[in-house]
């Protein structure tokens, strides 16, 4: 994620605006597959901010903070879903 120099109080209200927050099921393939790789494929998306994985098994719940102004659940998602694993 990255940071830049925020020069009005009104810069720092439309950051935190900007700031949402969207969960997803990987619904297979995490018995063989670090949290970390889909950290890292998120962590690609520009806009992509906060990452929080919990692992049960072969499934995973996905919850990330995302810039909407940059950046979509849907892309974020695809992200993953390029890895191989599928998501609902």
């Amino acid at each position: 994620m990255k940071t830049t120099a925020m020069n009005s109080e009104k810069d720092v209200k439309a950051i935190t605006e900007a700031e949402k927050t969207g969960t997803f099921m990987v619904i297979a393939g995490m018995d063989c597959c670090p949290p970390s790789v889909v950290e890292d494929a998120i962590a690609q998306v520009e806009g992509a901010g906060k990452t929080a994985i919990k692992v049960n098994g072969s499934t995973a719940e996905v919850t990330v903070s995302f810039d909407d102004t940059k950046t979509n659940l849907d892309a974020i998602k695809t992200e993953v879903s390029d890895l191989g694993l599928p998501v609902e």
